[in-house]
């Protein structure tokens, strides 16, 4: 029997070790209006720790939303990371970065960002990896982007054309309301997004304050619609929302056992040799003696096409009998 194998199997996306969110303010009033990272090169940047589990292959995103940062491009982000989608936002920034994670990653990455406009800077911040995903540059199979304000936020829905997509949803909201008034607020998201991580915002300026952001995603989905998802917010305050189809890693072929017959003719041979062999002896009075011995064979073979048979009898005739006749 011979072993034929063909078949394929499909990626699946999964989510690696625990997602981590962080918030920070910054103080770097120095006097007046501004601060740039040249004279506050400490205090101006926001660092997250790679999530435990992560591998070569993997891909990890960083959403990022902060306020108050004067100068653009608003952050730098660390080696190998690039920006998903473009930045959204009016109050505050909402980003997604992305990196195709290597061999030897650092255990944290910091994002520095460019200069305060009041001299503080207020930035959250959170990190998830994936498995099972394209590379950065393909990960997307589509993506949408809503901006409002209020207590209803709202991520688009989108349309997907993958089969095995994940909806990932990064959710920015602040901690002003129209306003101007400080007010903390917490997020709730719909269902079926899993919550990844989260931050609320905090009402307040350096030391206190802080601006919210939440990660939430569902999957594998088929291919279609997903229509909107609405979340829901404890005060009416700013907020900006991604919405991403996030493409699975390419079929990987996976073999299967096929049987193929193999057939062999075998060959019959049949000889069969047929010998005859007759005497006979006549005496007459006449003092004359006659013997005649009379032999008759006969051979006969048959075959299939694989095999020859060559048959030759051979018959050697004895007299029966021998008569001897005297005269006196």
């Amino acid at each position: 029997m011979c072993l034929l194998y063909a078949t394929s199997g499909e990626a699946q996306i999964a989510v690696v070790g625990v997602p981590s969110a962080a918030s920070t303010v910054t103080n770097g009033f120095t006097g007046g209006h501004g601060c740039t990272a040249v004279e506050c090169p400490d205090i101006l940047s926001l660092t997250l720790n790679k999530p435990t589990g992560t591998t070569s292959g993997d891909v990890e995103l960083i959403g990022l939303y902060f306020g108050d940062s004067s100068t653009s491009p608003y952050l730098t982000p660390p080696a190998g990371w690039t920006p998903l989608v473009s930045e959204i936002g009016s109050s505050a920034f909402l980003a997604l970065y992305c990196l195709n994670a290597g061999a030897s990653e650092p255990a944290s990455y910091t994002f520095q960002f460019n200069g305060s406009y009041w001299g503080y800077l207020f930035a959250s911040g959170g990190i998830i990896t994936y498995s099972g995903t394209q590379p950065c540059a393909s990960l997307l199979d589509t993506n949408t982007a809503k901006a409002g304000d209020g207590t209803v936020p709202v991520a688009g829905g989108v349309t997907t054309t993958i089969p095995n997509d994940w909806i990932a949803t990064l959710w920015g909201f602040s901690s002003t309301d129209a306003g101007g008034n400080e007010v903390s607020s917490t997020l709730t998201i719909p269902s079926p997004l899993n919550l990844e991580y989260g931050v609320s915002s905090v009402a307040g300026i350096p030391p206190a304050g802080a601006l919210g952001i939440t990660w939430g995603d569902e999957g594998p989905v088929s291919p279609g619609p997903t229509g909107n998802f609405t979340g829901s917010l404890t005060n009416s305050i700013f907020w900006d929302v991604y919405t991403l189809a996030l493409a699975p890693a390419s079929p990987t072929a996976t073999a299967t056992p096929t049987a193929t017959a193999t057939s062999t003719a075998t060959a019959t041979s049949t000889a069969t040799a047929t010998s005859t062999a007759t005497a006979t002896a006549t005496a007459t009075a006449t003092g004359v003696a006659t013997a005649t011995a009379t032999a008759t064979a006969t051979g006969v073979a048959t075959a299939t096409p694989t095999a020859t048979v060559s048959a030759t009898p051979t018959a050697s005739p004895t007299p029966a009998g021998r008569v001897t006749v005297r005269i006196l």
